[in-house]
């Protein structure tokens, strides 16, 4: 299979991923979603250190943050993780292509001390690029105690400096892309909701966007519905983000209910049970 043909492939199974309805770590799901498309993607780009020059614009050219679950992915970009921690004055260990890649998944798949190697690295860069590249990845820690810790830094870090309200979003969006982060950045944005982004208030709606983006049940709804009518809630320069975020958790439930059970009856028609 094509590469080319393998990203747009790999961009439907994250759509659908988000939307089945089924656990992350479901093993039927996980089987089907690295047969269809994580091992295709792989075997045609995998980690290497260049890339053809038609898929430089691709961001999704590479199995980005081994989100389909392929072990040898995670283990080869936890190596060279562990490998510019060893060494991290040799710059070359991570090729810039892959370095939002390798820290993230090094970062996810490690502990305190891969995150604490990567905030320190932070501190000391004088690259604005790199810093960037960081303070992302810093996100993609899967421990709580530690995405905690990141929220407050965040916050004192960036929150005060008006002109920085696109990257606290981008970093608070990662942040809650998945389990454990999402519950954390959502509760912290419905208590913080009048005093975040006051230079671009916008920013709020879009930040709950990108949280509810995979949400599909009616306790999700009922959270963001009960959060959104509590008085005092100001929704200037939203209310039609707001309307869109609700008609999408809608449209989310509405598609699983009616999908996920025939997609659970072909998953094991195809021997996926």
């Amino acid at each position: 299979m094509e590469p080319v043909t393998c990203i747009m492939q790999y961009r439907q199974l994250r759509i659908y991923r988000h939307l089945a309805g089924f656990p992350v770590d479901d093993p039927v799901h996980q089987r089907f979603i690295l047969d269809v498309g994580g091992l295709p993607l792989y075997k045609a780009v995998g980690v290497r250190d260049s890339v053809d020059e038609a898929l430089l614009g691709e961001e999704l050219a590479f199995p980005a943050d081994c989100e389909l679950g392929l072990q040898e992915c995670f283990e080869k970009l936890h190596s060279r993780y562990r490998q510019w921690m060893a060494n991290p004055d040799k710059l070359s260990t991570v090729p810039p292509l892959f370095k939002s890649l390798v820290y993230c998944s090094g970062i996810s798949q490690g502990g305190e001390a891969e995150w604490n190697f990567a905030y320190e690295q932070f501190l000391r860069s004088d690259d604005a690029d790199e810093k960037s590249v960081l303070l992302s990845a810093l996100a993609c820690s899967r421990e709580t105690d530690v995405l905690k810790r990141y929220l407050n830094i965040v916050v004192n870090l960036v929150g005060a400096i008006s002109k920085k309200h696109g990257l606290m979003r981008n970093i608070l969006g990662v942040i809650g892309k998945d389990e454990p982060g999402r519950p954390l950045v959502r509760d912290f944005l419905t208590q913080n909701w009048n005093h975040l982004f006051l230079h671009k208030k916008k920013s709020r709606g879009e930040l709950l966007e990108s949280l509810t983006f995979s949400s599909n049940t009616k306790a999700e709804l009922e959270i963001v519905e009960r959060f959104l009518s509590g008085g005092g809630v100001d929704l200037a320069g939203n209310r039609r983000k707001i309307h869109q975020v609700l008609e999408q958790i809608r449209n989310n439930i509405a598609w699983t209910d009616a999908n996920c059970d025939v997609i659970a009856q072909l998953l094991e028609e195809m021997g996926y049970s």
